[in-house]
């Protein structure tokens, strides 16, 4: 909190199949980003190796690519695109950091 507006805001959860599962971490800064996910990480118990991990970003953000090999030690292993049906979403995604699931809907 910064002047009581939230700068930052972040969770970590399970995944269907046990992997720990930062998201969604919305932040106004990509400095706030960037410490929120690491100590979301540090701070979950689970969290030993990266097969462990199951991490989804937007592509629009280079800092969660860069966060993705340099902060967690991860390789891209799929990608997929936003598909919006009827309308887009009125929604910054400037300031999304990581999603909860693949098909962005956090």
């Amino acid at each position: 909190m910064n002047n009581d507006k939230v700068v930052g805001y972040g969770c970590i959860q399970l995944d269907p199949i046990g992997r720990s599962m930062p998201g969604p971490l919305y932040a106004n800064d990509p400095r706030i980003g960037e410490i929120l996910l690491a100590e979301l990480i540090r701070s979950d118990g689970r969290f030993s190796s990266n097969e462990q991990l199951a991490y989804f970003t937007t592509d629009n953000s280079r800092e969660t690519i860069r966060w993705s090999s340099e902060l967690l030690g991860l390789r891209e292993t799929c990608r997929c695109e936003k598909l919006y049906t009827k309308f887009i979403p009125p929604f910054n995604y400037d300031y999304l950091y990581c999603c909860h699931s693949p098909d962005f809907a956090c």
